[in-house]
């Protein structure tokens, strides 16, 4: 480029070609426009078209950049503070911080509950941290789509002010986009190495892999816009040619992805939103693959491939390393299943980290789904989920055990895991656990890990709150509740449905086995008087708190900036 003016002078004097043996002079031709400012206007023409296209490279590598920064300040923020005390931010500043910035939805109180406009358009709230670091990422790509592309006079040589516009939004959107390809695969991924590096869950990734993806298709959305128009009356053309047919197709499928993502279908269909996940994201980075193999970008696509490769090869070893032992899975309360597996002597599960499982049926074998885990009170050697009955998986499961003796049954299952990491409690001279529902066996394993690693000279505060709509939770989590007594954790049980008896019946029979007698023999032995109940709900109350002594129960919701 810095020679295209001496090489047209050049040309234009003494410019010659061959033909029949003769040496033809064109010096004393005269050439449309070859005034002196046609060899500047063309070279700046050529630097403006090929410095929007090389530029690029730098643009997309920004994008990269703020996430890479991004990931170093979570980093920062969350190892600091567990490897130097003395890092730990406290006070009234980080306090406020915390209550204000880092925790609470965006807009609103709810996080991690689904909004809901027209009926159909669902979606959770981010934290406003997240919304932060979503707003940055907005910032940086408005930057990168308008920086230098300004249309200068000289363009006119190539294209039109219009065209101009057109093919650098074009360029510049499918390039960029082909660049964020190997995040948005990293982001989803189950062993995203980046959990271990910033110690954020897995969902925040999920949440950022969500709104990357979403930009990266509209960015393919606006290349295939840009450059229908550009081509003009040569698209039939050029459309028939492989490369332009698979960009097609990435297109599409990427378009597909969009739309059969949002939280409305996943509620409602997941097992066919995820096989069509699947099967459309093959498609996108395969069409991708054939679009760019010749453009030079190919290597972004190769990347994104191998990460998610990785990811899938860890997955199997994980599985395999487990083994597929037969479980003994539970209806209880009609309303949650009880998994108890075996597991082998070299796995130990993450207190309040979760794990993916198959349940090796005909009907769902493949569909894999997290929940969190917890040693079972009864044996070290097994551990125990906790599973909410919803729709799909579970909800064949339930009316699978509806129809035998007992609501159980031996079902073999594939468990890949653990995932998660334990919180930072264990730094904290006080730990409060509040859980819902079936959120429970998280932060039970956290605080029994936490009592029983603790020492009298530590004298850590631990206390568990559950909030539970109705008594017979606890019947699916009574034996992990009995353990508890041993323990110095201060529990105290929520239950904004006190009134509601519906399906107390497993409870009842619970409360008079003579399994649950022996156990709390050693509670009861000093004891010489009879004790009896009526057979009324206000007495099942009184034996459960009876049975349950080192467990306080309350009716009605609790508040929870009392309870932090």
């Amino acid at each position: 480029m810095d020679n295209v003016t001496s090489a047209y002078l050049n040309y234009t004097q003494s410019g010659t070609f061959v033909t029949d043996g003769k040496v033809v002079n064109f010096t004393n031709l005269a050439f449309n426009g070859t005034d002196s400012d046609y060899p500047h206007a063309l070279e700046d023409s050529m630097n403006q078209f090929l410095h929007n296209w090389t530029d690029i490279l730098y643009y997309g590598n920004a994008v990269l950049g703020y996430w890479g920064l991004v990931m170093v300040f979570g980093a920062i923020c969350n190892w600091l503070p567990l490897i130097f005390s003395s890092c730990r931010p406290a006070g009234p500043v980080p306090n406020w911080f915390r209550k204000n910035v880092i925790l609470p939805a965006a807009i609103g109180k709810k996080r991690m509950q689904n909004y809901k406009l027209f009926q159909v358009i669902e979606f959770y709230m981010p934290s406003r941290l997240e919304s932060i670091i979503l707003l940055g990422f907005c910032v940086v790509i408005t930057i990168v789509l308008t920086i230098n592309m300004s249309y200068v006079q000289s363009d006119s040589l190539i294209f039109t002010n219009y065209q101009a516009h057109l093919r650098y939004l074009a360029n510049r959107t499918g390039i960029i986009s082909t660049m964020m390809l190997p995040l948005v695969i990293l982001f989803s991924g189950r062993n995203n190495i980046l959990q271990y590096f910033t110690r954020w869950n897995h969902s925040v990734f999920i949440m950022f892999h969500r709104y990357i993806a979403r930009m990266m298709v509209t960015f393919v959305l606006i290349h295939a816009i840009s450059f229908t128009i550009a081509l003009g009356p040569n698209y039939n053309a050029i459309m028939k040619d492989p490369f332009m047919i698979w960009g097609t197709v990435a297109t599409v499928a990427g378009m597909i992805i969009f739309f059969q993502g949002m939280l409305y279908f996943r509620r409602r269909w997941y097992e066919v939103f995820l096989a069509m996940h699947i099967l459309m994201a093959v498609l996108f980075i395969a069409g991708t693959w054939r679009h760019v193999v010749k453009l030079g970008y190919v290597w972004y696509v190769y990347a994104a491939t191998g990460v998610w490769i990785l990811d899938r090869l860890i997955r199997i070893v994980r599985l395999v390393s487990f083994g597929f032992p037969g479980a003994d899975v539970t209806l209880m309360s009609n309303e949650t299943l009880k998994v108890v597996i075996k597991k082998p002597a070299h796995w130990q599960p993450t207190p309040g980290g979760h794990v993916f499982i198959h349940f090796l049926r005909p009907s769902c074998f493949w569909q894999s789904h997290p929940f969190t885990c917890a040693t079972s009170p009864q044996s070290e050697d097994h551990i125990v989920l906790y599973c909410k009955v919803k729709g799909g998986v579970t909800h064949g499961l339930y009316q699978y055990l509806m129809t035998l003796p007992g609501k159980t049954a031996k079902i073999k299952v594939g468990v890949e895991g653990p995932y998660g990491e334990t919180s930072g409690a264990k730094k904290s001279e006080s730990a409060v656990f509040i859980a819902g529902g079936n959120g429970i066996p998280g932060m039970y394993a956290e605080a029994v890990d936490l009592a029983t690693k603790s020492t009298f000279e530590s004298r850590r505060s631990i206390k568990l709150y559950w909030i539970i709509r109705e008594y017979r939770s606890l019947y699916w989590f009574f034996e992990e509740l009995q353990s508890l007594r041993r323990l110095d954790v201060e529990t105290t049980v929520f239950v904004t449905q006190p009134n509601n008896e519906q399906d107390i019946d497993g409870l009842k029979t619970l409360l008079v086995t003579n399994r649950v007698e022996e156990v709390l023999e050693k509670d009861i032995k000093d004891n010489t008087s009879e004790i009896t109940f009526e057979d009324d709900f206000t007495d099942l109350k009184n034996k459960i708190a009876f049975h349950l002594s080192r467990v306080s129960f309350v009716d009605g919701r609790p508040n929870i900036g009392e309870l932090v």
